[in-house]
């Protein structure tokens, strides 16, 4: 009671009143709480903060209201900004710093999962990309196929019509162009399995090959109906490693996870599974006003505080945790929970270390701008660039966010 004996006698002295706050701000802007309370008023200067139980607390140097949203961190209608912890001795809480950690993807490359096998070549570049990649999501993808019917090759031509089922929709997508043969080539097959063109030599053995899923890339594939390349997430883990080993390596050597793919393969005939594994860039920390309240805790821990990610920064085996939880998080992918029972989860304990740290929330980035593909779950939109804010200042929240498997 003395605190708000205290700020009663500082609002006289400062002439303002609660009817003129909330003329300023508009209950809409006030914090949502069990009562229609200001949340945050000036004092000669100095901002205090009220939660709902009335307690004041001194707050830095905020600069105006923070309407609480519980899944957007940045929802703010005016700019909210502290220049340190605030400070909580006078609470029950544990302060938080007020910074989040900023995550962005950079390189990427999708591979269906048939298609991975260890000791894969992409080229220096692309080799450095993958070994920096730890992050993979499985997704699903039309699986396409040659119509045999209409397949044909002629006078230096191959042609005839690729064919899938969308959702369960038969799809027709006609194609024709020039395939000339090279040297010690004679003719050219369509594979009994209907999945790839083939080139042969005199002697019956294959030169080249064609598949069908490459080809439904062609753009002209894509302009005709651009949704063929929009992959659903069905699962997202990551096979971290300090070893600069490429991530498709790590995942052919992946017993649990191979064992895995194939029963997904299984599940879905109809579907591809395309393997997308990302690489993310070193962590930010950005500021964003955000503090964890424990209302039920025992007097006598009041100064008790969380670990300065200042201090303490983030192992990159931490960060890739981070990462993989909140994609989890944002995407919820439908074969998530069947995943976790089957695959080993090596980064709980580095998780979990995470939640000792002051961050108030993550913000967290994954881009395919720069391929033909967009993502997409029954719980996000369909797009080709991914953002999520995650408010780790709230207790409920935070907690839930730290019991992810990853």
């Amino acid at each position: 009671m003395a605190e708000i004996h205290m700020a009663e006698m500082l609002l006289k002295r400062a002439e303002l009143t609660v009817r003129t706050l909330l003329a300023v701000f508009p209950p809409a802007f006030i914090p949502a709480g069990g009562n229609r309370r200001y949340g945050f008023f000036f004092v000669n200067g100095p901002v205090l903060w009220q939660n709902r139980q009335g307690h004041l607390f001194p707050a830095g140097c905020f600069v105006g209201f923070r309407r609480h949203c519980r899944h957007n961190l940045l929802s703010l209608p005016l700019c909210i900004r502290s220049d340190g912890d605030v400070d909580m001795n006078k609470s029950s809480g544990k302060p938080l710093s007020g910074l989040s950690v900023h995550l962005r993807s950079w390189g990427a490359m999708a591979l269906p999962a048939g298609e991975i096998r260890p000791g894969m070549d992409f080229g220096e570049k692309m080799n450095r990309v993958l070994a920096d990649s730890h992050i993979y999501l499985v997704c699903r993808r039309p699986a396409f196929s040659f119509d045999p019917d209409t397949f044909f090759w002629s006078e230096n031509r191959v042609g005839g019509h690729l064919l899938c089922k969308a959702n369960g929709v038969a799809k027709s997508f006609p194609f024709a162009f020039g395939f000339p043969l090279q040297d010690s080539e004679v003719t050219v097959e369509l594979a009994p399995s209907c999945l790839e063109i083939r080139t042969l030599d005199a002697k019956g053995r294959c030169t080249r090959r064609l598949n069908a899923m490459g080809l439904s890339q062609h753009p002209d594939i894509l302009e005709t109906d651009r949704s063929v390349n929009d992959l659903e997430v069905l699962y997202i883990g990551n096979v971290f490693s300090e070893n600069k080993v490429p991530v498709f390596d790590r995942m052919a050597r992946h017993e649990p996870l191979q064992r895995f793919l194939k029963s997904m393969q299984q599940a879905l005939p109809d579907d591809d599974m395309i393997v997308y594994a990302f690489e993310y860039l070193p962590y930010e920390l950005v500021a964003l006003s955000g503090r964890l309240r424990h209302p039920g805790e025992e007097k006598g821990t009041e100064d008790a505080r969380f670990r300065s990610i200042r201090k303490f920064p983030l192992s990159e085996y931490q960060k890739i945790c981070l990462a993989e939880a909140g994609l989890i998080h944002y995407f919820r992918p439908a074969w998530q929970k069947r995943g976790d029972d089957a695959l080993p989860h090596p980064g709980q304990t580095a998780f979990k270390a995470c939640e000792t740290l002051d961050m108030a929330g993550l913000v967290l980035e994954l881009s395919t701008v720069r391929s033909h593909f967009r993502l997409f779950t029954p719980h996000s939109a369909l797009l080709p660039h991914h953002m999520t804010m995650i408010d780790l200042s709230d207790p409920d929240e935070r907690k839930a966010f730290f019991a992810t498997a990853v």
